[in-house]
């Protein structure tokens, strides 16, 4: 073998190396010259020289091409050849002079394994081929192997072993210099970091500049991999229209290098951010293009999710019954995948919650699961911004919705799939003007009489109501063409929801602010508990007490006292301004 084209490959210089070749492409092409054709997408030329100059490898360059082959075919979803030179590979296997070579024997199964989620066999191979790699001294074994391994530990859940395999195949690489290997490897790490919320400050910000540095000269399917999850941030934060500009960026590499995976993940992608955008005709087509690009047989991982969004989009019109069968097949279909992810699948359909090392996996159950405190996990999510998240709380919101009281004075938009917070925007007056608005078109006088109860002077009260608009709008930023003032009248146009955001959670039984058996399944909001835990230490509370601590409306915390009222925890005392509520 080439030496020189094989220190070029240990430094992931793939373009090089098939450049070299390109200029003698009529003479016999080094395994890895074949190798770095595979690794820049170019597969099927690989395999046109491969059977064009079959007959003058030796046994052990042959199992280090069919190596190449096979995990060409397996990435872009072709299993029929991958395992038709994976066979051919094993036939080889009494044949070789040197040891080394069954690393990449080993190495195939484990990634045949891999693809086809059967995760622990991929772990017992990439544990064989890493254990020969060591014996026989193949250091691109044992960058491959540590590699596989990682992915496969990462899947099954065990997270933070699997992160120190990634070190281990980075040290190995880094060795050689800085090339394509060593950029895949902290692709791979950066990716898993953002997909698991193990590393969330600024993580968009390092995904972009990892791509960006990358360029064109490198791993063209560690770069696509890398615009996907870029994507997939871009609409975790809310930003659906920077996710398209990206997934139009990207394109052009993810269609023509053939990887149908990158393929259908770029179709899911689009399909999830029709849906959010209420368009659910459109993200169904996507789902469909999505699930030809993958083997049904064996590219079980895709399948699921494309079947789990599916079933989400149109769960509102299915009968009970196609319904249940359709629950039934995903969950048949996640024991089979048997990852982490699938896993969380399961125990979210059965209203449960397992802490894990994926932590974004474990915030994402919280916002799904019914009668789930939702204030401490609203917090993680504005404080990470994931404000697409914010969308599972609500029921069908409109395409264009705003909602008030995420956060004390914080205003949640929802316009067209694109989410903002905007953080103590909204004063409790300018709550009251959007739940007035809401209703419908309002004349000066309806306005002036529904906020204040004045009786209407243009003269007095134009300038007031002009003020108050002015506010609104300013705090509804570039959205602020929503509010509407002409021929006298104001409206929010009509195609807009608005709704009050309630943190609500079933109180638990050993919860301190409860004492009566029969009040563990009160359903409760995150204002009325914490009325009643200040009730403990101050023993009584006035409205104007309680709107200072919680910072809202007067509306809001009478709809919150009369309720605890009704609900036998508090008692009231006193009339008027001298009204006093005290614990039970």
């Amino acid at each position: 073998m080439n030496k020189h084209a094989e220190s070029l490959f240990l430094q992931g210089n793939f373009k090089k190396i098939v450049a070299d070749f390109e200029v003698n492409s009529k003479s016999q092409p080094d395994p890895y010259s074949i190798g770095a054709l595979v690794f820049t997408g170019k597969t099927e030329e690989a395999e046109v020289y491969f059977e064009k100059w079959q007959s003058k490898y030796s046994n052990d360059e042959k199992v280090l091409i069919l190596f190449f082959l096979s995990v060409g075919f397996i990435r872009s979803s072709n299993f029929k050849k991958s395992r038709f030179y994976l066979g051919q590979a094993f036939s080889y296997r009494h044949q070789l002079k040197e040891k080394s070579s069954k690393v990449f024997l080993f190495q195939v199964f484990g990634f045949y394994a891999y693809f086809i989620c059967r995760y622990k066999k991929a772990t017992y191979w990439a544990q064989k081929a890493w254990r020969f790699s060591l014996l026989f001294d193949s250091d691109f074994g044992q960058i491959i192997s540590c590699d596989l391994l990682a992915h496969a530990l990462i899947e099954t859940g065990e997270i933070e072993k699997g992160f120190v395999q990634l070190e281990n195949a980075s040290k190995v690489a880094t060795r050689f210099g800085q090339g394509a290997l060593v950029t895949s490897l902290e692709v791979a790490k950066l990716c898993y970091k953002a997909a698991l919320g193990l590393k969330t400050k600024n993580i968009l910000g390092l995904l972009q500049k990892k791509y960006i540095q990358i360029g064109t000269t490198k791993d063209t399917y560690s770069k696509t991999n890398l615009g996907l999850e870029i994507v997939r941030q871009f609409i975790l934060k809310g930003e659906v229209n920077k996710a398209f500009q990206t997934l139009k960026e990207i394109q052009p590499e993810v269609f023509k290098f053939g990887h149908r995976r990158q393929k259908s993940t770029w179709y899911f992608r689009l399909a999830y951010m029709e849906h959010i955008k209420g368009e659910d005709a459109a993200a169904i087509g996507f789902l469909k293009s999505a699930y030809k690009e993958i083997d049904e047989t064996s590219d079980l991982s895709h399948k699921l999710q494309i079947l789990g969004l599916q079933l989400q989009i149109q769960t509102p019109y299915l009968e009970p019954d196609e319904k249940t069968i359709r629950q039934n097949e995903i969950s048949e279909l996640s024991y089979r995948v048997g990852s982490a992810l699938a896993l969380k699948y399961l125990q979210r359909s059965l209203n449960k919650i397992e802490l894990t090392e994926d932590s974004l996996g474990t915030l994402i159950d919280q916002t799904k699961i019914q009668n789930q405190s939702t204030l401490e996990t609203t917090l993680k999510i504005t404080e990470l911004g994931y404000y697409q998240l914010l969308r599972q709380y609500l029921v069908q919101p409109k395409k264009r919705h705003l909602f008030m009281e995420v956060l004390p004075g914080a205003l949640l938009v929802f316009s067209n799939g694109e989410v903002e917070l905007f953080h103590k925007s909204i004063t409790p007056l300018l709550q009251r003007t959007l739940l007035l608005l809401k209703k419908g078109p309002q004349s000066k006088k309806e306005f002036i009489e529904g906020l204040w109860g004045y009786q209407y002077d243009p003269l007095r009260h134009d300038q007031l109501v002009h003020a108050t608009l002015t506010r609104l709008r300013k705090s509804l930023g570039k959205y602020s063409e929503w509010i509407r003032n002409e021929n006298d009248l104001i409206t929010l146009e009509s195609d807009i929801g608005v709704g009050v955001f309630e943190h609500s959670q079933i109180v638990p039984a050993h919860a301190p602010i409860l004492e009566n058996k029969n009040e563990t399944s009160l359903r409760l909001n995150y204002r009325q508990i914490k009325i009643l835990s200040e009730l403990r230490k101050s023993e009584t509370l006035s409205i104007r007490d309680c709107m200072i601590f919680f910072k809202a409306t007067k509306i809001t915390v009478n709809r919150d006292l009369k309720l605890l009222l009704r609900q036998n925890l508090i008692t009231q005392s006193g009339q008027g301004k001298s009204t006093r509520y005290h614990l039970r």
